[in-house]
């Protein structure tokens, strides 16, 4: 393969004179382009969904407001599919903001200890010009690391807590509403 039109422009760690070998290169080098576009084309399959999803969001949103001031019916099946549903979605809901707070906590909690780290280091053999910028970023650095949703809350197990406590008061709630007339008052 002496002819200088057929390069492969990209890196291939093996000689590519032989046959086999530009042939095995070109295989090579035509997967990284499928594999790809296959995963532009999962990403936009994905922003798909989300819009379908949002779409039947909306429907319900809709179906609900027009059944407003109706009298309400209960259903008598607990374990309507609209039920598992809502389990399904809560579960991965509460996954994906525990993923966050518990790595945020990690972060908080490393990032607690880079101060003292730089001084359990060998500081005191450094010249004192540098040591002086030393001593002020270390002043910085006993501030941790915290991660913040909208740079006003904290990012924590904590937060996790507090988030799962807050969905749960509002679900007894309004499950209390709904049941109305069934409930106790004190």
């Amino acid at each position: 393969m002496s002819d200088a039109n057929h390069e492969i422009p990209s890196y291939i760690p093996f000689d590519t004179s032989t046959w086999n070998s530009f042939c095995l290169a070109n295989i090579l080098d035509k997967c990284t382009v499928f594999w790809i576009g296959y995963s532009y084309f999962t990403i936009d399959v994905l922003i798909g969904n989300y819009y379908a999803l949002a779409r039947v969001q909306l429907r319900i949103i809709n179906y609900n407001l027009e059944r407003l001031f109706h009298p309400y019916q209960r259903d008598t099946d607990s374990f309507s599919m609209s039920f598992i549903y809502l389990i399904i979605f809560y579960l991965f809901m509460q996954f994906q903001i525990i993923v966050y707070c518990f790595f945020a906590g990690f972060v908080d909690h490393e990032s607690r200890f880079v101060a003292t780290s730089v001084y359990m280091s060998d500081w005191q053999s450094l010249s004192p010009r540098f040591r002086r910028l030393l001593a002020i970023a270390m002043t910085r650095w006993i501030i941790p690391i915290t991660p913040k949703v909208s740079g006003v809350i904290p990012l924590s197990p904590a937060t996790f807590v507090t988030v799962t406590r807050a969905a749960y008061t509002l679900y007894t709630v309004l499950k209390g509403k709904n049941d109305g007339d069934r409930t106790l008052a004190f």
